[in-house]
């Protein structure tokens, strides 16, 4: 499971197995089989949702072949909030970043 941890919970990961994937000004992206122990649950939020979200708002993407009027689009979807330096890296690679 993947979640948002409060970075002043941080330290309760030492020795929990736990993958830091990135780390924000206010929280850190964790990658780990349960929910940290001793941790308030107000201190994190899971991320494995399955629904997609463009703007905050629902989106239903139904699997199949999709005509996009001409031109090539993907949906990339990541596990937390977009870092600048991923924005960056997917520039660096040719991609047309929309929103």
């Amino acid at each position: 499971m993947y979640l948002l941890l409060e970075r002043a919970w941080s330290h309760t990961l030492q020795g929990s197995g736990a993958i830091i994937g990135h780390t924000y000004p206010a929280f850190v992206l964790v990658k780990m089989d349960r929910p940290p122990q001793d941790v308030p649950i107000t201190a994190y939020e899971v991320l494995d949702e399955i629904t997609i979200r463009v703007h905050g708002q629902a989106v239903d993407i139904p699997d199949g072949q999709f005509h996009t009027e001409g031109e090539p689009r993907t949906l990339i979807r990541f596990i937390g909030p977009i870092a600048a330096v991923w924005h960056q890296a997917l520039k660096a690679a040719g991609v047309e970043v929309l929103f």
